[in-house]
């Protein structure tokens, strides 16, 4: 079984437990979904620091919005990915 959202994204940010809270707050709501590709949470993680370097707070809704707007974006790229790591975990 891959790793779960939450996994991922402690993987990429370690050390900032405020960011990585709302990384995986717009990943499960955009997605809706337990796994997801590391290189779709990897990307989205890199625009989430982006955003930060642009002075966006992490704990505004501005940041929120606009994290969910590049993760719906992303959306059509990976869902090949999805739908088969969907069909693999039932699987399990």
């Amino acid at each position: 079984m891959p790793p779960d959202i939450s996994g991922y994204v402690h993987k990429f940010i370690p050390n900032n437990a405020d960011l990585s809270r709302v990384v995986i707050k717009v990943l499960r709501n955009v997605y809706q979904t337990p796994t997801l590709p590391m290189p779709l949470v990897k990307q989205v993680v890199e625009r989430a620091f982006e955003q930060i370097r642009m002075e966006i707070r992490s704990d505004s809704s501005v940041f929120e919005e606009k994290l969910s707007m590049y993760a719906n974006q992303l959306r059509p790229r990976y869902m090949a990915q999805i739908n088969e790591i969907r069909k693999r975990g039932k699987k399990w």
